[in-house]
C-alpha cells in the first residue's frame, strides 16, 4: 500500500493532488461512519418524517432535532421551522400560525410553553 508521501514524488496526476474540501471530508465520515443503507433509511424517515399520534411533543422534537443533526440537513433555517411546525398538533399550529419564529431553538421553546399550557 503506497502512502501520501510515496504517492508525493511520483509525477502525473495522483488520487491525493487534488485538494480536499470540507464536502468531500464530511462525505468521507459518512461513508465511514453511516453505512450506506442505514444513512438512506435515516434520509427516508426525514423526508417522510411524521408525528406520531401518541407521540409527545418533546419526544418529537428531539426526534426532529436528532435526525436533523445527524443527517447534516443543510436546509434554511426558515424552512426548518416550517416542517418542524407542520408536524405539530393542530392546536399548537394554531398558537404559533402569528409568532415570528425565526429558529429552531425559538420553535421548540414555544412548542414546550404551549403544551404546556394547554394541559
Amino acid at each position: 500500500m503506497e502512502t501520501f508521501r510515496g504517492q508525493k514524488g511520483e509525477s502525473g496526476s495522483s488520487l491525493f493532488s487534488a485538494t480536499p474540501t470540507w464536502n468531500s471530508f464530511i462525505d468521507t465520515i459518512k461513508e465511514q461512519y453511516y453505512p450506506v443503507r442505514s444513512y438512506e433509511d435515516k434520509y427516508i424517515k426525514w423526508t417522510m418524517l411524521w408525528k406520531g399520534k401518541d407521540q409527545d411533543e418533546s419526544e418529537f422534537t428531539n426526534f426532529f432535532h436528532t435526525l436533523c443533526t445527524n443527517l447534516g440537513i443543510k436546509d434554511f433555517e426558515w424552512q426548518l421551522v416550517l416542517k418542524y411546525r407542520g408536524y405539530l398538533h393542530k392546536y399548537i399550529q394554531d398558537e404559533m400560525e402569528f409568532l415570528d419564529i425565526s429558529s429552531l431553538g425559538v420553535a421548540y421553546r414555544y412548542t414546550v410553553k404551549i403544551e404546556k399550557m394547554f394541559k
